[in-house]
C-alpha cells in the first residue's frame, strides 16, 4: 500500500512521529487475515515449525517457514464434515507460488493430484516457496474459518499441528492459568437482518483445551421462536433442563441454535446469550454474546410486514368493516341493497379477469421451460467439452511444473558439478 498521499498531512502537522504511527496503524490495517505456524514433532520431542497457514476471506496461504526446506510430498485432505467446502471443490483452484513471490497460473483442485474418494490433493513441494486455494465461489468458504474446519495437512507423511495446540498437548496443565478453563466461541455477537431472521443463527462453541470442561448456557426466554443447543459431532440435543450446568468432552463441540420470533424482535434486541465455563462449583469464565437486531427489521417486525402483508391494513380492515357494521342495522341493509348490482358487474367481469390471470400464469412457465432446456443443452453438450478441455490444460499445466522442477533440480546438479570441477582446476594449478 501506497502512503505517499500522508506526507502532505505529516508535513501540515508538523510532526514526524505522528506521521510514522499513522503509517504503522495503516499497514496493521492492511494486512487482514488469520495465521499460525504448524510443524511437527521430533525425535528430541520439540516443535519443528513447517509452515504457515494464513486464512483470509477468498484464499488460504500455506507457505514454507524455511524456504530452503524440499517437501518430497504436501498433502491437504479437506474436512468432510465441511459440506459447503465439499460441495463447491470444482470451484477451488490451486495456485503456487515460486522463489521471489512470483505466482503460477491457478489450475483446478481437482486435477491429476487429487483424490477424489479421500477428499486428498497431494503434491510435492521443492523449489516452490508455497501453496495458495483460491475460492472462486461467490459463498466466502474460507471466511471466519479455522484451518481445523477446512482441512488438516500432512508434510511427508507427517500429520502437522499448530504451535498452539502442540503447547497446549505437550505442556502441565495449571489450573486457573492458560487456556485450561476456556473455550472458544466463533462469533462475538449476533445481528438478525432481513437476510438471516427466517433461518436463525448459529454459534459454534469448541473445546480444543485437552480436558473436560463443564458448561452453561442462558438464552433470552422472550423473543426466540426456536433456541437449542447441539452436542458435536453426534447431533444429540441437550435438554433445556440441563443448559445450566453439562459436561463437554476434550475435542468436542456444541451448536447454539437460535430462531426469532418476527413480532417480537423488539423484546430480543439487546439481549445475551452467555456461556459460562465452570471450575468445579465456581464460574471462571462467562463469554457474553449480544444479540442485536437491525432498524429495518426492526420497523417491519412493528408493521407487522412478512411476506409481502401488512399490521396496518388488517387494522384498517377491522375499523372500517367491522365498525361500520356497528353503526345501524338499517343503514348496512341499505347498504347491502346498494351493493347488489356491484356484485353483478364484477361476476360479468370474472371471464376477463381469468383470461389475464391465466396469461400472467402461462408466461412465467414458458420462459421457466426455456430456461430449463437451454440449463440442458448446456449441461449435455456443452459442459462436457468444457470439462475435457479443462482436464486438459490441468495435465498440461501438471505436466509443465514438473518438468520446471526437474529442469531446476538438474540445472542446481550442473552448477554443483561445474563449481566442483573448477575448485579442482585451481588446486591442480
Amino acid at each position: 500500500m501506497s502512503l505517499s498521499f500522508l506526507q502532505p498531512v505529516a508535513s501540515l502537522l508538523g510532526s514526524s512521529r505522528l506521521f510514522i504511527f499513522l503509517s504503522l496503524c495503516l499497514l496493521a490495517h492492511a494486512t487482514p487475515g488469520w495465521s499460525e505456524t504448524y510443524g511437527v514433532k521430533d525425535s528430541s520431542g520439540k516443535f519443528v515449525p513447517k509452515v504457515t497457514v494464513t486464512v483470509e476471506d477468498k484464499e488460504v496461504v500455506i507457505r514454507k517457514v524455511t524456504l530452503q526446506d524440499k517437501f518430497d510430498s504436501i498433502a491437504v485432505r479437506l474436512n468432510t464434515k465441511n459440506q459447503a467446502l465439499i460441495r463447491n471443490v470444482p470451484l477451488l483452484h490451486v495456485q503456487w507460488i515460486g522463489p521471489g513471490d512470483k505466482a503460477g497460473k491457478p489450475m483446478p483442485l481437482t486435477g491429476p493430484r487429487y483424490d477424489p474418494a479421500e477428499k486428498i490433493f497431494k503434491d510435492s513441494m521443492g523449489k516452490s516457496i508455497g501453496l495458495k486455494i483460491l475460492d472462486q465461489t461467490t459463498r466466502n468458504l474460507f471466511k471466519g474459518k479455522d484451518p481445523a474446519d477446512l482441512f488438516t495437512i500432512a508434510i511427508d507423511g507427517k500429520p502437522v499441528v499448530s504451535s498452539e495446540d502442540f503447547q497446549e498437548k505437550e505442556g502441565t496443565v495449571r489450573l486457573g492459568a492458560g487456556r485450561d478453563v476456556s473455550i472458544k466461541v466463533d462469533k462475538s455477537s449476533i445481528l438478525f437482518t432481513e437476510e438471516n431472521f427466517k433461518k436463525g443463527e448459529m454459534i459454534n462453541v469448541d473445546n480444543r483445551t485437552g480436558r473436560d470442561q463443564i458448561l452453561g448456557v442462558s438464552a433470552p426466554s422472550k423473543g426466540l421462536s426456536y433456541s437449542g443447543v447441539i452436542r458435536k459431532p453426534d447431533q444429540n440435543k441437550i435438554p433445556p433442563n440441563q443448559w445450566n450446568r453439562f459436561t463437554l468432552a476434550s475435542d468436542a463441540g456444541i451448536f447454539i441454535v437460535l430462531i426469532p420470533e418476527f413480532k417480537e424482535m423488539a423484546a430480543l434486541d439487546g439481549k445475551e446469550i452467555s456461556v459460562k465455563v465452570y471450575d468445579r462449583d465456581q464460574v471462571r469464565d462467562t463469554i457474553n454474546i449480544p444479540v442485536k437486531v437491525s432498524p429495518e427489521l426492526r420497523r417491519m417486525a412493528e408493521a407487522g410486514i412478512q411476506g409481502g402483508e401488512t399490521g396496518n391494513e388488517k387494522e384498517a380492515w377491522s375499523t372500517t368493516g367491522a365498525g361500520a357494521a356497528v353503526t345501524g342495522g338499517e343503514a348496512a341493509q341499505a347498504s347491502i341493497k346498494d351493493q347488489a348490482p356491484k356484485t353483478d358487474a364484477r361476476a360479468r367481469a370474472k371471464p376477463e379477469t381469468a383470461s389475464v390471470t391465466l396469461w400472467l400464469w402461462i408466461i412465467p412457465i414458458l420462459a421457466v421451460g426455456l430456461i430449463v432446456f437451454i440449463g440442458g443443452y448446456a449441461i449435455f453438450f456443452i459442459l462436457p467439452r468444457i470439462q475435457v478441455l479443462e482436464d486438459r490444460l490441468s495435465k498440461s499445466e501438471m505436466f509443465i511444473h514438473g518438468s520446471r522442477e526437474a529442469i531446476r533440480e538438474e540445472l542446481d546438479e550442473i552448477r554443483k558439478e561445474i563449481l566442483q570441477q573448477c575448485r579442482q582446476d585451481i588446486r591442480a594449478e
